[in-house]
């Protein structure tokens, strides 16, 4: 064997140099500039389609292929932003052949391909109000979730991440709040099969996303339908908007195009934890004491800590200090590898990836880690028929910490202890005494409790295509959605959850969502000036989630983690508690002519078990008309490119309001021990969704040959039909009954800017948008409030109103706070009855500005996001400024002392006794901010560099994210949400929830 082998190596050693003699070969070089600005054009793509041969264009703007094949060949000349171009060149044996390239600018794009709701449109006929997140923008930024890649980018669309734990919520609103008690995130459509979306986990507060799954590096672009028009094809869904994700395809170039990228870096909290050393905690503890109002005949009694049960106080100047928060925080990592190949020929194309991202929050113990797969691929079996499938696989195991409202959680338990409190004893051990008050050692349940949250996910969509003729198309597909989640928990005996023998659950929830979907589209040109595109369709889909629980208490050790392990069962259940079915009927016909006018109209019948059985049925129709002024010929201004106006009206709907609402429900119940049923729910036949019609005029222009683009919005969304309990006489035996009624009015303007400032080789490039959205709630029922908390939905208001009792400070002769009464007066003492609305939840601005440089391979991009005109009710600080036994925010030094002094910290006392710590504007916040998204410094290095590694293209680059943020906040994040609320009567209020997590990261992109 051995003596073969070297035979068959010594032969190849032989043959080689003769294939190289025999195979007549030369070379291509040259150079790629901007057809308008002669500038080099670094980072373009050149190809040889017809051999597996490419590069990519270096610093200096040259490249070189080498080893071609001797003959005639196609040379392609592509780069984000121009023009494609092509060439054929002759290559002569042992030649060195000149081919320069000088592409045209395509800033504007009127050409490309837009995804549109079952289907592709060129941007030119694009008439609804449609925001795009490109290729280019995804490439080069590095986000962990789908929805980051919205947040500043897209006009109308305000995004915020829930907290800084990985793979947290990230709560989306298109257009502002238009629902009260259904959902307000939009539909999210990847490669045409509806998302699950939303929170799963739960239980430690904070849950998880589920469009965490979906791998970034997978994306493609993003498209954001916004108004009726783009969005009324997708029915009963449509009213939140719709984003449209579109994975990477294979490519009809001939070779295999491997691209290989790692990044790695450190994560940190944006913001620190701003409490009291054990000194100053003292110094409090102790004039808190000495202010509680216990009196025996004028005088303090002595000892008072210890006479309500709490250890003596230490002196300040004997206090140890022991910093909880600093434990609970700490340097993380982050890193990722992600390796694909794309390619194909005119029959078939694929497109194939794998990504692994892995990283250590900001909190100890926090891990998240992703696996995904990809594979994409297209046959043409012959000129009529083609057939497909999408199909990606995602693992992630979240190793959570417990956050927010929970004694547990590590944040707000480490903010709670007590400074003075050892963290461990003289042994070593954690220290799990707390004589102060019921918080735990947050260090120790951090490393000795475990919560973990596994998600296994399928998405996929077959198709078969067939093409008659070359006007008509019909599609075929099917779609899955399969997630299943593994939500694990274990405490420790030793902490006050598991305390005395431990506690272990698993919950397990499964959900399938699948879709069949069959299209037939009709594509003509006739006369050259009218142009007609149609689309029929039907649609099925079913949802259906299945959850299994079980728990159990007693366990011998924590070496034994299994919930079987424990001795006694606690809970055993196993349920369908999601399901639901829709049929839909769709069409769509738009109609242009000569380029000048674009009519387009769409309707859709969706039939959904959700509602009610005389109601099941709705119709949503939209109607839009575009006009091309600059293809008038009256129109001639030589500094104006292309001018267009929109205008759009149509309906949609909202059917995220939890399954079975319609129907009269039943229960297990017994009497006397006697099993039996009873009624749980009433019906109401006549429930349907909620409905909302909107009208949207838009205008697109473009100016001084593709340099400077605006496009702008203005529009009115207006919800009526609002899904609301409304109550019914007693005698029914129910409280309420779910109907439609309501109304809630959305309207505002939205502006897009893309300008390029300076060409040449230095290039400078600006993206900015700005939104405003007025928000008000126009009916409810019987004209009565819907209260929720500390919020609160009126009419004439916005939706999620502040309601509160107005702070005014505090009076500098007593020390003693003051606060408003309902007519405006001065009062120490307010009730419920002086609360007023006193702001609202959403950001009225909101939008981001982006900058980009370039210089011979060299780019820096710069991207700011901001939000303003809403309050953020803080109430972290409300519980850090209360003198009870917890540790306390450092502003609270600043408390009044003695008459005179001007402060607005009230003076302290033991157990609140002035009442200073009552829900009030004192902890409202302005929630204005702006934050250094993302900053990016990258060079693409010279193609002589890259031909050194092998490659065709090398890119290396440093980024950081959520740098810094300018802010009015006494503690935490502008963009939080305690719990990761996403209803519109819960968000907006912070507890010990998470800050922002800011990452420092250094990579490569390497292509061959």
């Amino acid at each position: 064997m051995l003596k073969r082998i070297l035979t068959l190596f010594a032969i190849t050693l032989w043959v080689a140099p003769v294939f190289a003699i025999v195979q007549a070969q030369g070379t291509i070089q040259g150079e790629v500039t901007d057809a308008e600005s002669g500038e080099v054009l670094p980072g373009a793509t050149v190809q040889v389609p017809g051999l597996d041969l490419g590069t990519t264009v270096g610093a200096d703007g040259s490249y070189t292929i080498a080893d071609v094949a001797a003959g005639t060949h196609t040379v392609r000349f592509s780069f984000v932003g121009y023009t494609e171009y092509e060439t054929e060149v002759t290559v002569a044996d042992g030649e060195e052949v000149t081919v320069n390239a000088e592409l045209e600018p395509d800033f504007l794009g009127m050409d490309e391909l837009v995804v549109v709701g079952y289907g592709l449109r060129e941007r030119r006929d694009v008439t609804g109000s449609v925001s795009s997140v490109s290729a280019e923008q995804i490439e080069n930024t590095t986000v962990t979730t789908p929805e980051q890649l919205l947040q500043g980018r897209t006009a109308g669309v305000q995004v915020s991440s829930a907290s800084g734990v990985p793979g947290g919520v990230v709560n989306v609103r298109v257009r502002g709040a238009a629902s009260i008690e259904g959902g307000n995130q939009p539909l999210y459509v990847i490669d045409g099969v509806p998302m699950i979306s939303g929170t799963t986990g739960g239980n430690i507060g904070q849950g998880t996303n589920a469009l965490a799954d979906l791998n970034p590096a997978d994306i493609e672009s993003i498209e954001v339908l916004k108004d009726a028009s783009a969005t009324a094809i997708y029915g009963s869904r449509g009213s939140n908007g719709v984003v449209l994700i579109s994975t990477k395809q294979g490519q009809a170039q001939g070779y295999t195009e491997f691209s290989a990228n790692y990044y790695r870096g450190i994560t940190e909290s944006t913001f620190e934890w701003p409490v009291t050393t054990g000194p100053q905690w003292s110094e409090i503890h102790r004039e808190a004491f000495d202010n509680f109002s216990l009196l025996t005949e004028g005088e303090v009694i002595p000892n008072i800590e210890t006479l309500l049960g709490y250890p003596e106080v230490p002196s300040p100047e004997d206090a140890p200090h022991y910093d909880y928060t600093d434990k609970a925080f700490r340097i993380g990592s982050v890193q990722e590898l992600s390796l694909s190949a794309r390619g194909g020929d005119e029959s078939t194309r694929y497109y194939l990836s794998g990504t692994y991202y892995d990283t250590e929050g900001y909190i100890i113990e926090n891990e998240y880690q992703r696996i995904s797969g990809r594979l994409n691929l297209e046959h043409d079996a012959n000129e009529y028929m083609r057939i497909g499938g999408n199909v990606g696989m995602t693992r992630t195991l979240n190793n959570r910490p417990p956050t927010d409202n929970l004694v547990a959680g590590t944040l707000t338990s480490s903010a709670l202890m007590p400074p003075v409190n050892p963290i461990r004893a003289e042994d070593g051990t954690f220290n799990m005494a707390n004589p102060w008050n019921i918080a735990d050692n947050s260090i120790a349940v951090a490393e000795l409790n475990n919560y973990v949250t596994n998600h296994w996910r399928v998405t996929s969509n077959m198709f078969a295509e067939a093409r008659p003729t070359t006007d008509l198309t019909f599609r075929v597909s099917g779609g899955l959605d399969l997630l299943h989640v593994d939500d694990y928990r274990r405490y420790s005996e030793l902490t006050g959850d598991g305390a005395p023998d431990g506690f272990g659950s698993q919950t397990n929830m499964e959900t399938e969502n699948w879709v069949v979907t069959t299209t037939a589209n009709y594509v003509t040109t006739f006369d050259d000036v009218h142009r007609v595109n149609a689309t029929l369709g039907t649609e099925f889909q079913r949802h259906e989630r299945l959850n299994t629980v079980a728990s159990a208490t007693g366990f011998v050790s924590d070496l034994f983690p299994n919930v079987t392990s424990g001795a006694e069962a606690s809970t055993t259940s196993s349920f369908v508690d999601d399901t639901f079915g829709m049929e839909s009927y769709f069409g769509r016909l738009m109609y242009a002519f000569d380029d000048r006018y674009t009519f387009e109209g769409s309707a859709r019948v969706d039939g959904s078990s959700r509602f009610g059985e005389d109601n099941r049925y709705g119709f949503f129709p939209a109607g839009a008309f575009s006009w091309r002024i600059t293809e008038e010929d009256f129109f001639d201004v030589a500094a104006v490119d292309d001018l267009s106006l929109r205008v759009s009206y149509g309906i949609t709907g909202n059917d995220q309001i939890g399954d079975f609402q319609s129907l009269g429900l039943f229960g297990s119940a017994d009497y006397a021990n006697i099993p039996g049923l009873a009624p749980s729910q009433l019906a109401n036949p006549l429930l349907s969704w909620e409905s909302a019609t909107q009208f949207d005029l838009g205008m697109d222009l473009t100016m001084f040959s593709d340099r400077f683009y605006v496009s702008g919005d203005v529009y009115r969304k207006r919800t009526h039909d609002l899904l609301l309990p409304v109550q019914t006489p007693h005698t029914s035996g129910f409280s309420s009954v779910v109907q439609n009624v309501g109304e809630i009015v959305n309207q505002g303007v939205e502006l897009t800017l893309e300008t390029t400032n300076i060409t040449g080789a230095f290039e400078w490039r600006t993206n900015f948008n700005v939104s405003y959205n007025e928000n008000e709630v126009t009916e409810l029922v019987d004209g009565e409030d819907i209260s929720a908390g500390l919020q609160r939905a009126r009419e004439g208001e916005p939706l999620g109103s502040w309601y509160l009792i107005r702070w005014e400070g505090v009076d500098p002769e007593t020390g003693q706070p003051q606060w408003l009464d309902a007519d405006g007066e001065i009062t120490n003492n307010p009730t419920t009855d002086d609360r007023v609305i006193a702001g609202q939840v959403d950001p009225e601005w909101f939008g981001g500005i982006e900058n980009t440089f370039d210089y011979r391979g060299f780019s820096l991009d710069v991207f700011f996001q901001y939000a303003t005109g809403h309050h953020v009710y803080n109430a972290s600080n409300e519980f850090l400024m209360n003198p009870l036994t917890w540790n306390l925010h450092e502003d609270i030094m600043d408390r009044w002392q003695e008459p005179g002094d001007e402060t607005d910290v009230p003076r302290v006392t033991f157990a609140d006794l002035d009442n200073a710590n009552q829900s009030s504007t004192r902890f409202l916040e302005d929630g204005s901010y702006i934050r250094l998204r993302e900053a990016n410094l990258s060079y693409v290095l010279p193609a002589g560099f890259a031909d050194a590694l092998g490659v065709t293209n090398a890119r290396v680059f440093v980024q950081g994210t959520n740098l810094v943020t300018w802010h009015h906040l006494s503690v935490g994040d502008p963009e939080g949400t305690t719990g990761a609320a996403s209803g519109n009567l819960n968000r907006g209020q912070l507890f010990f929830t998470p800050p922002q997590q800011r990452t420092i990261t250094g990579g490569i992109n390497l292509t061959f």
